[in-house]
C-alpha cells in the first residue's frame, strides 16, 4: 500500500507526494475530521487538485467522505474527511517484563482491538510462544488491510539486523527477534526500543506541531528520544535516546548497563525507593514509588524529602539535556510525569541551575505525556504507517 514514489520530480511523483501529504494531514488530525477546505489551505493546492486527491484516496479505500452539518449559510457545504472504516491497519506489540500487549491501530490512531496477556516469564521463547498465535490470527483476519507489524521492546535494538542486543530487565542478550517473528508474520516488521517508539507516538499523535521534542520515560530505568520533524534521532545503530545512562549520578554506583554513575540510578522508581530508605527490588519498584509519592502528598517528611531529592536530580539532568539538544518542548512520561506533578517547582529550579545562562530566560516547557501508557503501542503503529504508507513527515 505504499503510495509514495522516490526519485526525480515527475508529474507522477508530485501526485504521489501530494497524496501522501493529504493522507498524513488526515491521519494526524486524529478524532478531529479534516474538511476539504482546510485540506486545500494546509496543502496550498487548488480546490480542483484537492478534489482529485480526495477522490483518489476514497477510490483506494483509504479515506471516506461525509457531508458537514448544515451551517445555514449560502454556498455548497464542505465535506469531512475520515479514515475509511475498512482501511489499512497496523498491528502493534509491546513486550513488557510481565505482560504482552497486542493492538490493532487504524489511521488517525484509532485503536480497533487490544489484548493484554500476562507473562509467567519474559524469556524469548515464552514471549514468542505467546505472541505467535495472536499474530497469525491477526494477519489471517486482516488480510490485505494489514500494513505491517510494529514491536516495542524494553531494550537496545539493532535496527539493521532486528536483534535485541541487550534488554536487562527482560534478561535478553542478542535475541534475533525480527527473524523469530517472521515465522508468524509474513509482512513488514518494524522493531524498536519502547521509549523511542513512545516518543515517536507522542510527537506524531499529541504534539505534531513541535519541530523538536525531547521525550523522557522513566519507571525502572530511564530512556527517551529526541524527535525532530516527527522522526526520532536514532544514531549509528539505533541506540540513541539512552539518556538514563549519562554519567550524572554518583560515579560509585554500578549500573546494569555496565557503566557506573548513570543518571537513571538517581531518578527512577528504584532511586526513589532508596532515597526513602525502602527496598528497591525491581518487581516492587512501581508499588513502592506510588506509596512514597502518596505519603509525600500527606506530608510525610521522609517521603517528601525523598521526592524532592529525586525531583532535583531529574531537573538538573533536564537542564543538561536542554544544553545538549535545545528542544522546543520537553515531555515526561510515567514515573517522571508523577515527579513533575508532585514537585514541579523543585524540578523547574534544578533545571534552571543545570542549564546554561543563555537558556534560563527561555527554557522549553516541560509537560506530562498525553498518551501515557499507550505511547509505545501507538508509536509502534506510527512506525508502521511511516514505513509503509505515509513516508517521512515533512
Amino acid at each position: 500500500m505504499n503510495i509514495s514514489s522516490p526519485g526525480r520530480r515527475t508529474s507522477a511523483s508530485l501526485r504521489d507526494d501530494n497524496r501522501r501529504r493529504a493522507l498524513t494531514a488526515i491521519h494526524l488530525a486524529g478524532s478531529e475530521p479534516v474538511t476539504r477546505a482546510a485540506l486545500t489551505r494546509e496543502l496550498g493546492l487548488t480546490r480542483a487538485t484537492t478534489g482529485a486527491l480526495v477522490g483518489d484516496l476514497v477510490g483506494r479505500g483509504l479515506i471516506s467522505e461525509q457531508p458537514s452539518a448544515p451551517t445555514g449559510t449560502r454556498g455548497r457545504p464542505t465535506t469531512r474527511l475520515h479514515p475509511a472504516p475498512a482501511g489499512p491497519v497496523a498491528v502493534a506489540v509491546e513486550i513488557g517484563v510481565d505482560a504482552l500487549t497486542v493492538a490493532e491501530v487504524g489511521l488517525a490512531g484509532h485503536r480497533l482491538g487490544h489484548t493484554v496477556t500476562e507473562l509467567a516469564g519474559a524469556t524469548p521463547s515464552a514471549v514468542c510462544d505467546a505472541l505467535r498465535p495472536r499474530l497469525t490470527a491477526a494477519h489471517g483476519r486482516l488480510g490485505d488491510r494489514a500494513l505491517g507489524l510494529g514491536v516495542a521492546v524494553y531494550g537496545l535494538v539493532d535496527q539493521a539486523t532486528g536483534t535485541v542486543i541487550q534488554a536487562p530487565n527482560l534478561g535478553w542478550t542478542d535475541v534475533p527477534l525480527r527473524d523469530v517473528l517472521r515465522q508468524a508474520w509474513p509482512g513488514p516488521i518494524m522493531l524498536d526500543n519502547d521509549a523511542t517508539l513512545a516518543g515517536l507516538g507522542e510527537a506524531r499523535r499529541a504534539h505534531p506541531h513541535a519541530r523538536s521534542m525531547l521525550f523522557l520515560h522513566s519507571n525502572v530505568g530511564l530512556g527517551g528520544a529526541l524527535v525532530i520533524d516527527g522522526q526520532p534521532v536514532r544514531g549509528r545503530r539505533g541506540f540513541a535516546g539512552e539518556f538514563g545512562h549519562l554519567p550524572l549520578a554518583d560515579h560509585a554506583l554500578p549500573c546494569h548497563c555496565g557503566a557506573t554513575g548513570c543518571w537513571e540510578l538517581a531518578v527512577d522508581q528504584r532511586a526513589l525507593a532508596r532515597a526513602a530508605g525502602r527496598p528497591d527490588a525491581p518487581h516492587l519498584a512501581a508499588a513502592t514509588a506510588r506509596g512514597i509519592l502518596r505519603d509525600a502528598a500527606r506530608d510525610d517528611l521522609e517521603c517528601r524529602t525523598a521526592v524532592e531529592t529525586v525531583a532535583r536530580a531529574l531537573g538538573r539532568g533536564l537542564g543538561a539535556l536542554v544544553n545538549a539538544t535545545d528542544p522546543d518542548l520537553v515531555v515526561v512520561s510515567a514515573h517522571a510525569a508523577q515527579l513533575l506533578e508532585r514537585a514541579p517547582d523543585v524540578i523547574a529550579s534544578a533545571m534552571r541551575s543545570g542549564a546554561m545562562a543563555a537558556h534560563r530566560d527561555g527554557l522549553p516547557p516541560v509537560v506530562p505525556s498525553v498518551l501515557g501508557d499507550d505511547g509505545a503501542i501507538l508509536g509502534a503503529a506510527e512506525a508502521v504507517f511511516a514505513q509503509t504508507l505515509l513516508g517521512r513527515p515533512r
